[in-house]
């Protein structure tokens, strides 16, 4: 799930909302959320919820809330990332 800055340029807001919604997909089961904070799942899908498609950023701020409600927000959001997320849902 690490993409390079080239990676990220050639993603167009249709492919990032399509990565959003299967990483939401995986999410649902609890057993595969701590895999997808060790890939960088959870870094990738903060900078989708930023920018994007408006149901590509509700899937990952979604995925992004999921996770962090299971695990340790100092683990999953290092700094103050979380308040990112937490702003942009209120929009």
């Amino acid at each position: 799930m690490n993409l390079t800055l080239q990676e990220t340029a050639l993603l167009t807001a249709s492919i990032r909302e399509l990565i959003s919604r299967s990483v939401l997909a995986m999410s649902h089961r609890s057993e595969d959320r701590g895999m997808i904070i060790q890939q960088g799942g959870v870094k990738m899908l903060m900078g989708f919820a930023r920018e994007g498609t408006v149901p590509g950023m509700r899937h990952a701020a979604q995925c992004v809330a999921r996770v962090g409600i299971q695990t340790n927000p100092q683990l999953t959001f290092p700094g103050q990332r979380y308040r990112d997320i937490i702003f942009n849902n209120l929009k």
